[in-house]
């Protein structure tokens, strides 16, 4: 972390897991790591505290994904698309991060036995991987990364997630 004051870099605790080609977010004052290129940890989900230094497990996302997209659009988290683990068949899906509610419909604190992740039903216009994905006036923007074959793109979808529709960007 970076001491703005004193503009000194400080170590951090570590991640349970070592990760490369994930997602991550800032989510209600957390970082959210998710996913990785190793098919072991693939479909992880780690939560940083930066107030206790402090890494949480969260549920991990229901297939076994290696890079995805997440992007935060108001109060939700999505991940978008990715590669199954051992399949290595590129995801066209997207899931909204939830937690469940008490009888009194109110939200529960995020954790491990609480979180889930939701498939909102929407699909990308072609499966992706290694992309990008960013919320942005309301919307979330996915950009680049590869299709099947390890064919690269520069194409753009994006996603309302208040319609549930999926359009063709600007490249």
């Amino acid at each position: 972390s970076m001491n703005v004051t004193t503009q000194k870099w400080k170590r951090c605790h570590d991640s349970r897991r070592d990760r490369g080609y994930f997602a991550q977010v800032y989510y209600k004052g957390d970082i959210y790591a998710i996913g990785t290129y190793s098919l072991v940890a693939a479909g992880t989900v780690e939560r940083y505290s930066p107030f206790t230094d402090f890494w949480h497990l969260v549920s991990p996302i229901p297939k076994k994904l290696r890079s995805v997209g997440a992007a935060v659009v108001g109060d939700n988290l999505y991940i978008t698309g990715g590669i199954e683990s051992f399949s290595d068949v590129v995801d066209d899906k997207i899931y909204l991060f939830d937690y469940q509610k008490n009888e009194n419909n109110e939200r529960l604190k995020i954790s491990n036995d609480t979180s889930c992740w939701i498939d909102v039903q929407a699909r990308l216009l072609r499966p992706r991987y290694r992309h990008a994905a960013v919320g942005y006036k309301g919307k979330i923007w996915i950009a680049g990364g590869s299709f099947e074959n390890f064919e690269i793109t520069n194409t753009v979808e994006i996603y309302d997630p208040q319609t549930g529709n999926m359009v063709q960007g600007p490249s």
